[in-house]
């Protein structure tokens, strides 16, 4: 999801968080290099107390989350030298990143805002661009999170959320498919492979609800607006519909070539006719995100 804010200083306050963060990061992964610990326990125990007292202001997760960043980090890194895939001599986190333990925000879906744990136990509020796709996930859970800078100054909120499901009852004897979608990727697979799909739906529908946004704000003839409003609204559902025809192409071309017979999906809003096989069953149900 977009951030956006009107306030300067939470802004500034949330830059000086990124600065203060990468440098954490940075400062754990040159230690795990120089003592080859590729373990997050290992470097949680040897850096944590003394972080804590040289960052007082900062909320200790934060601490916590750069231990495990800076291992993941370092331990990809050795895998990487050993298949002779990286020349550098050691890793740099160079990325505007930090991971947030669901301690350090509080994501209000209704309000559609965030809060976000700052120096000295304050809290930064920040509103989120949405759109009505996103009101699906006001049912579920959110876990840790994502909170990333991009290089034209934008800001975005990536969160995990999960759900609880039950699954249909199946043969045992079948063959089964499993569909995870994602905001921008859809994941298939069972036991014996996994594959994606990227559909990036939701940066096309961000840019919609941008694009749609400008035309309410800067269009004063009614009826020139809402003529433009349902050309854009028209265009977005298009260009979503044949992406996920796409990927329905693409999943049932691999149910075929492994011999499923069930697929086990979220609703893509597909009907039986256009899906060319009576032999899979289709069951809609909900997968954890």
């Amino acid at each position: 999801m977009n951030l956006v804010d009107v306030d300067e200083a939470a802004i500034s306050e949330i830059h000086r968080l990124f600065k203060e963060y990468r440098k954490i990061v940075n400062e754990l992964i040159e230690y795990a290099h120089s003592h080859g610990i590729t373990s997050f326990i290992s470097l949680h125990r040897a850096k944590y107390r003394e972080l804590r007292q040289r960052h007082p202001t900062l909320s200790s997760h934060y601490i916590f989350t750069a231990c495990g960043y800076a291992a993941s980090i370092y331990e990809s890194f050795i895998e990487l030298k050993k298949m002779g895939m990286c020349e550098k001599e050691r890793p740099t986190f160079k990325e505007q990143a930090i991971w947030l333990h669901k301690q350090l925000f509080k994501l209000d879906v209704e309000g559609w805002k965030v809060s976000i744990a700052a120096h000295r136990g304050r809290w930064v509020t920040l509103r989120l661009l949405h759109g009505r796709y996103h009101d699906k996930f006001k049912d579920m859970k959110p876990g840790e999170a994502r909170l990333v800078l991009r290089d034209d100054g934008s800001l975005y909120l990536n969160v995990v959320f999960r759900q609880t499901i039950v699954l249909p009852e199946i043969n045992m004897d079948a063959k089964v498919i499993a569909v995870d979608i994602n905001e921008n990727i859809v994941v298939f697979g069972n036991n014996e492979f996994v594959e994606r799909f990227e559909t990036n739906e939701g940066i096309i529908r961000t840019r919609y609800f941008l694009k749609r946004r400008r035309i309410q704000s800067r269009i004063r003839g009614r009826g020139l607006r809402a003529r433009l409003l349902e050309k854009y609204k028209g265009r977005e559902q298009c260009r979503i519909k044949e992406i996920y025809y796409r990927a329905a192409k693409e999943i049932i071309g691999k149910a075929r070539e492994v011999g499923a017979t069930v697929i086990v999906m979220e609703d893509l809003d597909l009907h039986e006719r256009d899906l060319g096989s009576r032999e899979l069953i289709w069951k809609n149900t909900s997968m954890g995100l």
